[in-house]
């Protein structure tokens, strides 16, 4: 394997772990006991550990995690939902509904 293929590889499997720990929280927003807050909070600290500036935006619902560089005069708006639909029914799936499963190769 090549040096670029290496760094490559290093990447993919640091974000796949990062990726794993997010798809892990049980952020149900249809349930009263779910991870909405662990999951904002998660969110927080990853772009804060990337030199982001980050608040909350709470109006009546889940916080919008609102992250910030003042470095740059660019702009770039990542949207995603992390309040997630209920996984039942639980014998529908292959493989387990909070866990990153990776089938075949990548």
């Amino acid at each position: 394997m090549d040096s670029l293929d290496a760094r490559i590889d290093e990447k993919l499997h640091k974000y796949l772990k990062i990726f794993d720990e997010l798809l892990r929280f049980k952020s149900v927003a249809a349930y009263s006991q779910n991870e909405i807050d662990e999951t904002a909070e998660f969110l927080k600290k990853l772009f804060e550990d990337r030199g982001y500036t980050v608040e909350f935006l709470v109006d009546d619902g889940n916080p919008v995690v609102h992250a910030h560089s003042g470095n740059s005069k660019k702009t770039f708006i990542f949207y995603n939902h992390y309040d997630v639909q209920p996984a039942e029914p639980l014998d529908l799936w292959n493989y387990e509904p909070f866990k990153l499963t990776l089938d075949g190769e990548y």
